[in-house]
């Protein structure tokens, strides 16, 4: 499965199950698409994901909105981890 599939997954759990709002969703959509903007579009290691965060400091981005896409980002990793499609925890 693409990372991108995964995602829409993810998105669609929180969504059907977790209950979470459009504004939520559109944040999570927003974070995904910044990530892949720095990273390639492949399962996130520490490389990308450090890629990520000094992509968005590099553009340079405010720290309330790097906030934002890495708290975005750290739900779906977290996700990946808990329906273990990775096999270690991984956090921006």
């Amino acid at each position: 499965m693409t990372l991108q599939a995964l995602h829409d997954l993810f998105l669609k759990e929180r969504t059907y199950l977790k209950n979470s709002s459009s504004k939520t969703i559109a944040s999570y959509r927003e974070s995904f698409k910044a990530y892949l903007r720095f990273a390639p579009p492949e399962m996130p290691s520490k490389t990308t994901i450090l890629r990520f965060v000094m992509g968005l400091k590099e553009k340079g981005m405010k720290p309330v909105t790097c906030n934002v896409y890495t708290r975005g980002m750290n739900a779906f990793l977290t996700w990946l981890f808990e329906n273990e499609v990775e096999r270690r925890p991984s956090r921006v």
